[in-house]
């Protein structure tokens, strides 16, 4: 996911699912600045005493709540979502500044692809990179339970 969103070393990036912290380091080395967002509320916490211990400072981590994303921190060169989902949530592309890039596992619960969409003035272009399988996003842009 991170080779394929193309991230500048004078981008912002922002990512759906921080996780253990893993992808956020890797992330952190290759953009200027790194908005991570979590719902699990222990992963979180451990992910950020992780990059606080690790001298990344230019990382903010931050608990998933009903608004998708980090609007109010955006907009986003890059934003990668670590969980599949449908298709793309429009209030992500609407986060993406005009050329930014999404990447995100998209289709159904059980078979997804791997997609890129670059967000254009009026539309998304979007390319596959093949199929995938990620866990599934929950809520009012994911799977039922």
């Amino acid at each position: 996911m991170s080779e394929a969103a193309r991230p500048q070393s004078y981008e912002r990036l922002l990512e759906i699912g921080t996780g253990d912290g893993y992808q956020t380091t890797i992330l952190n080395t290759l953009a200027t600045t790194v908005v991570t967002v979590e719902v699990v509320d222990e992963l979180r916490e451990r992910a950020a005493v992780l990059l606080t211990n690790l001298g990344y400072n230019n990382v903010t981590a931050l608990a998933a709540n009903d608004e998708l994303g980090a609007p109010s921190l955006g907009p986003y060169d890059v934003i990668l979502i670590s969980a599949a989902a449908p298709a793309i949530p429009p209030p992500l592309i609407k986060q993406l500044v005009i050329g930014g890039r999404i990447v995100i596992s998209v289709s159904s619960y059980w078979s997804q692809e791997l997609t890129v969409a670059t967000r254009t003035i009026d539309d998304l272009a979007q390319h596959s990179l093949g199929d995938c399988r990620f866990v599934p996003s929950l809520g009012p842009y994911g799977f039922e339970p």
